[in-house]
């Protein structure tokens, strides 16, 4: 998994412990606010995994060049 994507799994998972830190101290505001940036990160992060995932079966899919040998 790229760089990128294992960023945005950090970034999506400590905004969940801190929204479950918010909601335990009944601060249900903030951590409804949060609850939307969780959703937006998730949505970023199924798009980028998408196109990573074509664009690693478009370099799987294309032949290996074949060796010329001349005699």
């Amino acid at each position: 998994m790229p760089k990128e994507l294992r960023e945005l799994l950090e970034q999506i998972e400590n905004k969940k412990k801190e929204a479950r830190k918010l909601l335990a101290e009944n601060k249900i505001e903030e951590a409804k606010k949060l609850k939307d940036e969780i959703v937006a990160l998730q949505e970023k992060f199924d798009i980028a995994k998408e196109l990573y995932e074509e664009q690693k079966q478009t370099i799987e899919d294309k032949e290996p060049l074949k060796p010329t040998v001349q005699v």
